[in-house]
């Protein structure tokens, strides 16, 4: 992709944000691959109480897994089993990653996996536990200095970002006739969403109301 970009008329901002996004893809995907190299020990003590479906599940030695089963099936004590197993064959809890739905449902598998180990001084805690978007803003927070954030930035959601932009236009008395707060709405997305230098706007205006939203 980088070398397809560089071929064009493309500037050295829209490169650095473009080696910054590769970062990104980069460090999940080697976040969230297991060490294929680690070799599954067979002991009877982790798959213990398992049926021969959920044992297959478990005892896996690496690559992708998919489990299709109805409501009350096991499901999550398959799961809970495969997260004891890799912690019984050694693996640094810091190295696990387990994407549930819920944070609820985080919370109780990790409860569940901690209560099954803890006799043989092993902790699933330092793994990471937890929905999809609890992942991402992990990720966004650990890297944060890569794009000069810090790590305690607050997520908006639409009202916020909505107060920002209207605190925006009234302390820079916007002339909202010719910038309307649904243009500037949907320019600031289009900005964000396509990574927009402030300088590639085009308008003096809109770099400064950007410039003061990006304060917010």
């Amino acid at each position: 992709l980088k070398k397809r970009l560089i071929g064009r008329d493309k500037n050295k901002k829209d490169l650095e944000n473009l080696d910054i996004l590769l970062f990104f893809v980069n460090f999940i995907s080697m976040f969230m691959l297991a060490d294929s190299n680690k070799k599954f020990k067979s002991t009877s003590r982790v798959t213990t109480g398992l049926n021969d479906s959920q044992k297959k599940a478990v005892e896996i030695e690496h690559g992708p897994v998919l489990v299709v089963a109805g409501a009350g099936s096991g499901k999550t004590r398959a799961l809970i089993y495969r997260l004891v197993k890799l912690l019984d064959d050694g693996m640094v809890p810091n190295k696990i990653v387990a994407i549930t739905f819920t944070n609820k449902a985080a919370d109780e598998i990790r409860n569940r996996v901690n209560l099954s180990v803890k006799d043989y001084g092993l902790t699933i805690d330092g793994a990471f536990l937890g929905t999809f978007h609890s992942l991402g803003t992990k990720i966004l927070r650990d890297l944060a200095s890569l794009v000069g954030r810090t790590a305690d930035f607050v997520i908006y959601d639409n009202n916020d970002s909505g107060r920002a932009l209207k605190e925006t236009l009234k302390n820079l008395k916007v002339n909202q006739e010719l910038y309307s707060f649904s243009r500037l709405s949907h320019k600031i997305s289009q900005v964000k969403n396509n990574m927009i230098a402030m300088a590639d706007l085009g308008d003096e205006i809109e770099e400064r109301i950007f410039a003061d939203y990006e304060k917010r």
